[in-house]
Parts: structure tokens; sequence; C-alpha cells
């Protein structure tokens, strides 16, 4: 896959951009990423339950970036990139309840 880009949503009614893994219980799911991963604000990235989801997100291009009240649960392998999570001006915190593998890591305010 070259690029994942999760832009958008209307905040306050629920409905967001997002992207779903679906797996069996027990399965490994690697997804490669050649350019970009963006999730953006109201984004969501939810790997299946119980199975392992990893986006491996290759060489050294743009940062990674995962945007206020953004929501991810899959593993993020990227060694040689920097991943930017936070918030906006307005304090709304990303989650992330994933392991995240990278360069550097820049925390922006709040961050669950």
């Amino acid at each position: 896959m070259q690029s994942i880009t999760l832009i958008g949503g209307l905040p306050g009614t629920g409905e967001n951009a997002f992207l779903s893994v679906e797996a069996d219980p027990g399965d490994q799911v690697v997804i490669n990423v050649h350019r970009q991963l963006n999730v953006g604000q109201d984004g969501d990235v939810r790997g299946a339950p119980g199975a392992l989801t990893v986006l491996n997100v290759l060489g050294r291009s743009q940062r990674i970036t995962l945007g206020a009240k953004s929501f991810a649960n899959v593993a993020i392998l990227a060694p040689d990139r920097q991943v930017r999570m936070g918030n906006n001006t307005y304090g709304d915190a990303a989650t992330v309840m994933t392991p995240i593998c990278a360069k550097t890591a820049v925390l922006v305010g709040d961050v669950e």
C-alpha cells in the first residue's frame, strides 16, 4: 500500500474516518505502507479483536501523524520515521492504545 490517510469526520456526531482490519482471532496481519500514514482528527484505526495487526511503515519519508481525538489500537512499526501524536489548539487528545516503534516520537499536549 502506498499511503493511508484518514481525514475528516463530523466532530461531536460520532461519525469519523476509519480503517478497520478484519481477521480471525490468532491471525497476524501486516500492512506495509510505503509513503505516508496520517490519521487526522477523529480518525480511527482498529485491528480485529484477538488478531495481531501491524502497520509497517517503510523507509525514511514523511513523518507519521496521529491527530486530535484520533484512536489507534494497531502496532505501528516505523524505525526510520518520526511519529507525531497529540492535540490541536482546542486541547483534544490523541488516544493511542498500541505499541509504537519509531526513530523519534513527538508528544504534543494530551496523549492518552
